[in-house]
């Protein structure tokens, strides 16, 4: 009788199990903190991502049509528009130095053919990316090629920013979304580039 009781009282003695209404509460504020925390650099980080793929998009159309017109030995054009390419419309796109979609195409092949290949800016959710194609002279809607991979038109070094249509989200490298650049130089070479680097830095435009 006496080992029966020892046991009922040590039953008794036993620890809650799980959490108290306390421990709860505070577990959930501190979540909460961490979260509150966290949101704003994810969004400039996603925000950042969408920039970058975007630039990456067009630098790789540039490199495209570089190659294509070397290869052919012919006038090779990349455009900048807000149309949608296809091989029937390639020729008459209606072209846009803020267009968010691309397309390179050979103006001087048979009808049906001067499609070379196109992207479109929506891709990879890029709709709040805002495009900007200018040189030192003005805004410019397309580059073009000849057989040497040397830019004939247009004159001088050609900058393409891409940037976030939230202005809230300004361009820096230190807050708020990180911006790209792409730099076409008058022979035709493109880089990747960060405005707001220093000269020192060689991701700097």
């Amino acid at each position: 009788l006496g080992n029966q009781k020892r046991r009922h009282l040590s039953v008794m003695r036993a620890p809650p199990k799980g959490f108290t209404l306390v421990e709860l509460a505070v577990t959930i504020a501190i979540l909460a903190l961490l979260l509150g925390l966290g949101v704003p650099g994810f969004t400039t980080y996603s925000q950042s991502a969408k920039l970058r793929n975007a630039a990456e998009s067009f630098f790789s159309g540039v490199q495209r049509a570089r190659t294509e017109a070397i290869r052919s030995n012919e006038t090779i054009e990349l455009v900048l528009t807000e149309d949608v390419p296809d091989s029937a419309n390639v020729n008459t796109l209606g072209l846009s130095p803020t267009g968010r979609n691309w397309a390179v195409r050979a103006p001087g092949r048979v009808a049906g053919n001067q499609l070379i290949d196109f992207r479109m800016g929506s891709e990879g959710k890029g709709d709040a990316v805002v495009v900007s194609a200018s040189t030192p002279g003005g805004a410019v809607n397309l580059l073009r090629f000849n057989g040497l991979g040397v830019l004939t038109a247009p004159a001088g070094l050609v900058t393409v920013a891409f940037t976030h249509q939230n202005l809230n989200l300004a361009c820096s490298i230190n807050e708020g979304v990180r911006c790209v650049n792409v730099r076409v130089s008058p022979g035709g070479q493109a880089r990747l580039c960060e405005p707001g680097r220093p000269a020192t830095d060689s991701r700097s435009c």
